[in-house]
């Protein structure tokens, strides 16, 4: 047997309910008891990525119930990609399913903030593109642009003022009352090296960059925060992209 087929049964035989009966176990007096061993620790692991990696979520519905949930997940969505630091963007999703959504309404887009907050600060940016380079292009050309935003930015609409309580849990702060209207808000996410911050937009801005940074052309954004504001200034909209050092790369297609 390959090194590569070994290392894939025992991948997918770390992540199964029960010990392959074709595993090649091998060594010592009970091989498949330290294989049991080193299933926990691998699940283990993964559970503690998870909490280290939504410390607010654990602040809002309490450390042993994010436990439990994370460890329901890591067993049913083992990760998929090699590179652990990708490992849970599913999690605000698989946590909408669970009783503590029908508690908190609001959980997953709290747990969703909390997810974008953290890659945002991971982000390096890069040189922000100058809106003096879109003088290369005819005034015709710029509908079909598509542009690269900053890896930093990240935008989430959210049925609930969850900012707002990411703002007292990253405060420390324990106001005597506190409560979430059902009122919406569109957040632009932007960070790096270690900061971030959260800044509320209008709907039709948020229309505007959201599906810029999904790869859309500048056209058909345009036409989408229309849909939401008919007033839309889609000259100043475009112009605070390069203003505010948003922009990192672009791509034209016909």
């Amino acid at each position: 047997m390959r090194l590569a087929e070994l290392q894939s049964q025992m991948c997918l035989a770390l992540r199964a309910d029960t010990v392959p009966a074709d595993l090649p176990l091998m060594g010592g007096r009970d091989p498949r008891r330290r294989f049991l061993i080193h299933r926990r620790n691998y699940e283990t692991s993964l559970i503690k990525a998870m909490m280290q990696k939504f410390p607010a979520t654990a602040w809002l519905v309490g450390a042993a119930d994010l436990m439990e949930a994370a460890r329901v997940f890591v067993h049913a969505s083992p990760p998929a990609e090699p590179c652990i630091s990708q490992y849970g963007r599913d999690f605000p999703d698989f946590l909408s399913g669970t009783s503590l959504a029908a508690k908190l309404p609001y959980l997953r887009d709290f747990c969703e903030l909390e997810w974008h907050l953290g890659r945002a600060a991971i982000a390096i940016d890069e040189p922000p593109v100058p809106i003096s380079v879109l003088a290369r292009f005819d005034p015709g050309q710029l509908a079909g642009l598509m542009l690269r935003f900053q890896s930093g930015v990240r935008y989430l609409h959210a049925g609930r003022p969850v900012d707002e309580l990411m703002q007292i849990f990253l405060s420390e702060s324990a106001p005597k009352s506190f409560m979430l209207t059902a009122e919406p808000v569109w957040l632009e996410i932007r960070g790096a090296r270690g900061a971030f911050e959260i800044a509320r937009m209008t709907a039709d801005e948020f229309a505007f960059r959201n599906i810029l940074a999904r790869g859309a052309k500048v056209e058909q954004a345009a036409r989408v925060a229309i849909e939401a504001n008919a007033s839309f200034d889609i000259t100043t909209a475009f112009s605070n992209l390069f203003a505010q050092g948003l922009v990192a790369g672009w791509d034209r297609q016909e």
